[in-house]
């Protein structure tokens, strides 16, 4: 299938909001992954698509740090979390790059175009046990949308198993159906226009654009600009 859209989100407002569903939550190994191009660098992490526990700590999340690094993020359970990054300049402005992190009790690996960069412990044995508010594009601090990305957003896949390198490599340049075994919610923004971004699986995990139902200066808008 061709890829003909994205999102674009200005840094300073703009988010997607997903509801807690079931369907995000619990998991005993997952697989997270999109395609994401800043345009411009902010102050402190800027996110691309994740969940946090309380309000400000992770659930599980991706990340550009300010140094041009990639990261994946995912908590202990508690007030407490574990991360992995990748070299600095990894993730440059202007330019798509693909994110992919898995997580099972086993150990956690991060990916950058494919390319493993960084690998480390499990630490729990489930991630994401909240129904919290999954973000596209901006992260919870002390309860509000924060961590706002600027740039496009593409491709945000979640799996329920650990993908192996090869699979990340064959999908990562190919749009997917739906009903692939094991992806759990697919957004490849393909609509194009409206105030919601669909979920491609049979889950429903709809997005709503921005902070409101209706349009607002938080949505974030739809792009040709593609990886």
């Amino acid at each position: 299938l061709p890829n003909t859209g994205s999102l674009a989100f200005d840094g300073t407002d703009d988010r997607v909001e997903v509801p807690g569903a079931e369907s995000l939550r619990s998991f005993t190994a997952l697989t997270i992954e999109a395609w994401a191009k800043p345009t411009g660098d902010v102050a402190g992490e800027s996110a691309i698509l994740g969940k946090t526990y309380d309000g400000s700590n992770w659930e599980l999340g991706l990340f550009r740090r300010p140094d041009g690094a990639a990261e994946l993020d995912w908590s202990c359970g508690g007030f407490c979390g574990y991360f992995l990054t990748s070299g600095t300049n990894a993730f440059p402005v202007g330019q798509w790059t693909h994110i992919a992190g898995t997580w099972s009790p086993a150990g956690a690996t991060l990916y950058v175009n494919g390319n493993q960069v960084a690998t480390g412990t499990g630490g729990v044995s489930s991630l994401a046990n909240t129904l919290n508010v999954f973000l596209i594009g901006a992260a919870e601090l002390d309860g509000a949308p924060a961590r706002f990305w600027r740039g496009g957003i593409d491709e945000g896949r979640i799996w329920s198993g650990v993908r192996t390198q090869a699979q990340i490599q064959a999908n990562m340049r190919s749009t997917l159906v739906g009903d692939e075994s094991g992806l759990v919610a697919y957004w490849n923004a393909e609509q194009g226009s409206g105030n919601v971004l669909s979920d491609a699986t049979s889950n429903g995990n709809h997005g709503r654009l921005g902070a409101s139902p209706d349009v607002d200066a938080a949505d974030p808008a739809w792009s040709a600009d593609v990886p």
